[in-house]
């Protein structure tokens, strides 16, 4: 009985953490700061966000995500 009990909490909870990575995509959606470079495609991290984007980050980045 307990080991029922304990597989459907752990199953339970592998399905529900894998919907909601399922749902994180693009830029910004695991903490960064959500801008993409248009040359290159990649997210642009904090410490070069001012660098690749600059200021506002608009001007050369396009906003993704939060």
């Amino acid at each position: 009985m307990r080991f029922s009990v304990f597989m459907v909490l752990l199953l339970a909870a592998f399905f529900a953490s894998g919907e909601a990575l399922a749902r994180c995509h693009g830029c910004g959606c695991r903490g960064g700061p959500g801008y993409r470079n248009p040359r290159t495609g990649q997210c642009v991290g904090k410490a070069q966000l001012r660098a690749v984007c600059g200021s506002p980050p608009t001007s050369r980045c396009i906003r993704e995500g939060r």
